[in-house]
């Protein structure tokens, strides 16, 4: 009859549950079920027992003959009450594999190199966008960043704040262009309006609000007036929804954002702002002299009302020093483009976390865990890479990051003072053109890229060394023939005279035996000398020539 019995008596039957044990039992004639928890092994564990009985199953035993060897075959036949069990079996099941169906469709919407990423991020997680529109007219107002629960009833110039679910769906993406286009609303035009997916990376200055002085909301105007057609921004206070989260959709929201936080920051097809600045001293004491009130939500009503500025939980805790905006910082620099930060191995970066702050110390092995997976996506498949004013400490790390990038073919680096080690690294990486622009490179930076192109096997087969004064002929004499013997492009530019620069170093090889070893082309000693003095003695094109012909697919 399919009843269950509850151990100590009762006739109901277990909850829904995963995770559980099960034994059948031949003395008591029936099957027990122990523990497990709800909602697929998310929910409370249990610690109950309950029993099936007239579960009768029967083992037969029979020896099957297949050439020399007898393997065994059991035959079970089990009852109605089993049988009842496996149809509920079959159900959860083919309930997984659905399951399964829709993660593996979800894994793909959401991968970094999917363009639409982005855009299936907030369609999934019901994250929201706001309006360019909507941020300077409430700066012009006097107001600070909106809550994400009022956000959603605001609306700007006849437009909702917050950008809708409709909107989004609509979004196209041209691969020709590379960009995101939104069709207009009027069915008869053809016309489309460019998008541009912003995110805000920032502190939180206090507890019930990130910006209370508006300085952030400032900066992120400033920074992103220029762009024309649709602006739409995330920032988190207003974008997810915020203390207290009092219904399920908005626990299921928050939740979903933040397991894939990492695509608002490392996707290449978004703009991220940086606000690494705290609210300056004098515009803080500015503020709470004129008794200014913000709207917050205030615990002691339950609701959302105004409250002195002066009376809010601050926190002065650097940027630097936070585990999420590091976090954040990481992701943005894995994007394709010039950075001034290089992303950290995870291994270094898991070092470094236990002296960042988090405002919950739990999320620190999900900032870990994140950054690892968006390091190891990236670096797997970057194939240029381009830094400008990398500091000391940043350098440290370019070096140890650059072996993680398996398909590097082109590294660009500027206003950097590399050093030995950071040449050597460069080198050493499997970019084909390397190229270091105006990095103060000395003599001695000099003997180290020659030590590496006369002794070491380097996938280098164009090195540009630009704008660096300070290295003397002889060391560039030896680089250039180092470079010939291992048939590397050398192009060497200062900020004088490339010409009379090239002169110098061609009068200066002026031994047969220099170039003995040095075949171009399969010319013989003779000719390769013949060839490389007239090719020192040109002109070397500047980049703007250099890069005329990147486009047309030839070689300056």
């Amino acid at each position: 009859a399919t009843q269950w019995h509850h151990i100590p008596n009762n006739w109901q039957a277990p909850s829904p549950r995963s995770g559980h044990a099960m034994a059948w039992s031949s003395a008591a004639g029936g099957l027990y079920v122990f523990g497990g928890s709800d909602d697929i092994g998310r929910g409370a564990a249990h610690n109950d027992i309950f029993f099936l009985p007239e579960v009768n199953v029967t083992v037969a035993v029979a020896p099957v003959d297949v050439g020399q060897k007898d393997i065994i075959v059991p035959a079970v036949a089990i009852s109605s009450g089993a049988f009842f069990l496996l149809l509920t079996f079959c159900a959860f099941y083919k309930r997984q594999l659905r399951l399964k169906e829709a993660a593996s469709k979800l894994k793909k919407d959401l991968e970094l190199n999917n363009p639409l990423a982005i855009k299936n991020f907030f369609l999934y997680s019901d994250a929201c966008l706001v309006r360019f529109e909507c941020l300077k007219e409430i700066y012009q107002k006097g107001q600070a960043w909106p809550r994400r629960q009022e956000a959603d009833g605001m609306t700007v110039g006849g437009a909702t704040a917050l950008v809708t679910r409709k909107e989004l769906e609509d979004v196209m993406y041209d691969e020709d262009s590379r960009k995101f286009y939104l069709p207009s609303e009027d069915d008869e035009s053809s016309k489309l309006t460019e998008v541009h997916f912003c995110s805000v990376s920032h502190s939180w200055e206090a507890m019930e609000h990130p910006d209370p002085w508006r300085d952030q909301l400032r900066e992120t105007i400033n920074r992103l007036d220029h762009l024309r057609g649709h602006v739409w921004i995330f920032y988190d206070y207003a974008s997810l929804y915020q203390f207290p989260r009092k219904t399920n959709k908005q626990m299921q929201s928050f939740n979903r954002a933040l397991s894939h936080m990492h695509l608002l920051y490392a996707h290449d097809w978004v703009n991220v702002e940086i606000i690494s600045k705290l609210t300056d001293q004098a515009v803080k004491e500015k503020m709470e002299r004129d008794n200014s009130h913000i709207e917050v939500y205030n615990v002691k009503i339950g609701a959302v009302g105004p409250v002195p500025i002066a009376e809010l939980t601050f926190n002065d805790v650097p940027y630097l020093e936070r585990g999420w905006c590091i976090a954040e910082m990481q992701w943005a620099s894995t994007r394709e483009g010039e950075d001034h930060a290089v992303p950290e191995p995870p291994e270094q970066f898991a070092k470094r976390l236990c002296q960042l702050k988090f405002t919950h110390r739990s999320d620190a092995s999900a900032v870990q865990e994140l950054q690892e997976k968006v390091f190891r996506e990236k670096t797997g498949r970057t194939t240029k890479l381009r830094f400008d004013k990398l500091p000391p400490e940043q350098v440290h790390i370019l070096c140890s990051a650059l072996q993680h990038y398996p398909k590097l073919e082109m590294i660009t680096i500027s206003r950097t003072k590399l050093q030995p080690t950071g040449v050597a690294a460069v080198l050493r990486c499997r970019a084909v053109l390397a190229v270091l622009v105006n990095c103060d490179l000395r003599d001695e930076e000099a003997a180290a890229m020659q030590d590496i192109l006369e002794n070491e096997a380097t996938a280098v087969k164009q090195l540009e060394v630009g704008r660096n004064d300070n290295m003397s002929l002889n060391a560039s004499k030896s680089l250039t023939l180092a470079a010939l013997k291992k048939n590397v492009k050398l192009l060497l530019e200062t900020e004088a005279q490339d010409r009379e620069l090239g002169r110098k170093i061609g009068k200066s090889i002026e031994s047969i035996q220099d170039l003995i070893t040095v075949r171009i082309d399969g010319q013989s000693a003779d000719e390769a000398r013949d060839i490389l003095a007239s090719t020192l003695s040109q002109e070397v094109p500047d980049r703007s020539q250099r890069q005329q012909c990147e486009k047309a697919g030839t070689t300056p």
